[in-house]
């Protein structure tokens, strides 16, 4: 699929995603406390699909939010072919699950044109389905994600008190991400460590450690530090925001703009960096309609003023619901022995050790775009003599393994 599509229409978009990235968790952070996980790529996606069954100001104003004004409609649905291409073309070293849909009642009549485009520059496919039953309605979609995500979706993305009887039109996406890194953590390094959640109040963490040449960066404007971890195959990294101050986050939040990311992310020198950063598997499901709303796209989701007839008829959108899981671990196979101090002789090397609130992203290194953003303000709980447990049968493995050569 990738070999057929222009990377300039891929690349067109990223400006756009990734605006939209920061606008939108702007709007989810200040109305939401805790972690926050998302994908501005498959939101944006999933608003231009629905911008293209929209007409008039219900059009316009998805387009003002997500800057789709340069685009013709035809364009951004070719462009969107060309993010998937990327977005999902296969690898060894990482897995990357996206789906999409779209459900209505069975007695609506859908468009067979919107239909088609739906399935063919989307991968979106429309379901009729009765939604007048909640619990119903959330168990087929919650089968449906775990099938889509070829099971590596395993509890319930979708609650029963999420959806309501009356709902018309959902649409439901989710991404699911987990790659290997190309300097790993490794489960025999993980320790148990201390993550603050304020400048005292603070529980025990696995923290996964490595030390080892990494992009690092120190902004003392912005007062924290970055480091990038890319990932094996080098089509993605993982960049790690993190405050100086313990209780900085708020304050770093809310001055993030996308011409910060990108003064982070120029092409630096390599530098030795001891990084600990707890274990974390982070998921979530919104239902996005109240932080789109805010943002101004309001029509959309109006049963009396919102035009979707390029769908069908005396439509609006009753729930945008959003999965996102980013699963940031360490190596599960201990088939090699992890590195000692490899860079034991060097005397300088920085610190980067998240032990309180961060932020992170996961990025396309090809183009530029943000297929994840999040922060981290409350990674598991570990109970020490279970980290102990996992870390000898680890050392356990190590040894087998040496044995065996």
């Amino acid at each position: 699929m990738g070999a057929d599509v222009s990377t300039a229409e891929a690349e067109s978009l990223t400006p756009v995603i990734n605006e939209f990235a920061f606008h939108f968790f702007k709007s989810v952070g200040s109305s939401q406390d805790g972690n926050i996980v998302f994908s501005p790529a498959i939101i944006a996606t999933g608003l231009a699909l629905l911008h293209s069954g929209s007409k008039k100001e219900t059009a316009s104003q998805i387009s003002r939010v997500v800057n789709f004004e340069q685009f013709e409609k035809s364009d951004l649905d070719t462009a969107m072919v060309a993010l998937r291409a990327f977005f999902f073309e296969a690898g060894h070293t990482y897995q990357f699950f996206g789906a999409s849909r779209i459900y209505s009642p069975k007695n609506i009549k859908i468009s067979k044109k919107f239909r088609k485009s739906a399935l063919d520059s989307y991968k979106t496919v429309v379901e009729g389905h009765s939604l007048e039953d909640p619990k119903s309605s959330a168990q087929e979609m919650n089968h449906w994600v775990s099938e889509a995500m070829a099971h590596t979706v395993t509890k319930d993305v979708v609650a029963e008190n999420q959806l309501d009887h009356s709902d018309k039109l959902i649409l439901l996406n989710a991404l699911y991400f987990k790659g290997s890194f190309a300097v790993p953590f490794h489960r025999a390094m993980t320790k148990v460590g201390k993550f603050f959640m304020s400048e005292t109040d603070n529980y025990n963490v696995a923290m996964m450690n490595v030390k080892n040449s990494f992009p690092y960066f120190h902004d003392e404007e912005m007062k924290c530090q970055v480091v990038e971890m890319p990932y094996a195959e080098l089509h993605y990294r993982v960049i790690l925001i993190l405050p100086d101050e313990r209780t900085g986050l708020s304050e770093l939040e809310s001055r993030l703009t996308v011409k910060r990311l990108q003064k982070w992310c120029r092409p630096r020198e390599m530098e030795v960096v001891d990084i600990h950063v707890p274990r974390f598997d982070i998921s979530q499901t919104m239902i996005a309609n109240e932080t789109l709303h805010k943002m101004g796209i309001e029509l959309l989701f109006d049963p009396e003023k919102a035009d979707l007839s390029n769908i069908g008829n005396h439509l609006c959108l009753s729930k945008f619901v959003h999965y996102a899981r980013a699963d940031v671990k360490e190596e599960t196979a201990e088939s090699e022995q992890p590195p000692g101090d490899v860079h034991g002789f060097v005397v300088s090397f920085k610190t980067f050790k998240a032990d309180h609130p961060f932020l992170f992203l996961i990025q396309d290194k090809r183009k530029g775009a943000i297929a994840f953003m999040g922060r981290q303000t409350a990674p598991p709980k570990i109970d020490p003599e279970e980290l102990k447990e996992i870390y000898k049968r680890a050392k356990s493995k190590l040894r087998a393994k040496a044995t065996e050569n």
